[in-house]
């Protein structure tokens, strides 16, 4: 047993194989290479009937409570949506301070506070973060997660635990920025770099898409594939095409018979 583990939740048959298939290799050749242990818990952690009330995503705020997670020293959090560049990333934890909180900032200023505004919290807090890779101590962190579970509701502007998560992490006065390249969200890659492949009904959108998904995780050290769809509106606001963006992980992973098609497998 390694004294720190990379942590996360596979909750329900879809979440398992969508993480089995697409992201489990790239996470058992990083944790090999850091000396990791990988700990996905399958069920649950709070059972009782208000746990239903919310999102699974809560369910992260307890984690560190868990009895497969105590033990360790640190641990990292990591969405089970995200590829990891295992052949450039290092050791996560190693990059942030013992005692501190590491995560990764994704709005700063007016934008932040106008976030937390929204989710009908204070707006004393001008970082914002995407809580999909989070670096924790669980002896340290445990008290503010369930701070956060016991406290904190579900909105339409709450991102469902992520808005208020980040909220508290950065309050705690411990949260410290982790390099961006550790929580690279895939659909804003697509927004700020690759805007053509929002044309999704071009017959070459997913050729073109394996390429920049490719060089995407080739720039990233981890990859998120956030489950957001992108929606082409026509000129009388009917929607012409529809796309998930978490779809494009296949692109990274899986073989195409094509041989134009450039597909990267990472278990090599």
């Amino acid at each position: 047993m390694n004294d720190k583990a990379i942590v996360s939740l596979v909750i329900g048959e879809e979440t398992r194989n969508m993480f089995d298939s697409h992201f489990k290799s790239s996470w058992e050749l990083y944790a090999a290479k850091h000396g990791y242990d990988i700990v996905l818990i399958d069920k649950p952690i709070d059972m009782t009937s208000p746990a239903w009330e919310r999102t699974p995503h809560w369910q992260k705020c307890l984690v560190l409570e868990h009895e497969k997670v105590r033990p360790y020293e640190r641990v990292v959090w990591i969405d089970a949506d995200i590829a990891i560049n295992h052949f450039s990333a290092p050791s996560i934890i190693d990059t942030v301070e013992a005692g501190r909180i590491g995560v990764v900032g994704y709005l700063r200023g007016s934008a932040a506070v106008e976030t937390y505004r929204e989710a009908e919290l204070p707006d004393d807090v001008d970082m914002f973060a995407n809580t999909g890779v989070i670096v924790l101590e669980p002896e340290k962190d445990r008290d503010l997660m369930r701070h956060v579970y016991d406290t904190c509701v579900e909105s339409p502007k709450s991102g469902k635990e992520n808005v208020p998560l980040s909220y508290h992490l950065f309050k705690s006065g411990r949260a410290v920025e982790l390099d961006p390249r550790f929580n690279v969200d895939w659909s804003n890659e697509i927004h700020t770099k690759f805007r053509f492949l929002y044309n999704t009904t071009h017959p070459l959108r997913d050729l073109m898409a394996a390429y920049c998904v490719h060089t995407a995780w080739y720039d990233s050290y981890f990859l998120h594939f956030i489950n957001q769809t992108l929606d082409g509106i026509g000129e009388d606001g009917e929607i012409i095409y529809s796309h998930n963006t978490r779809q494009d992980m296949k692109l990274l992973t899986t073989d195409i018979q094509d041989p134009r098609w450039l597909v990267v497998n990472i278990q090599q």
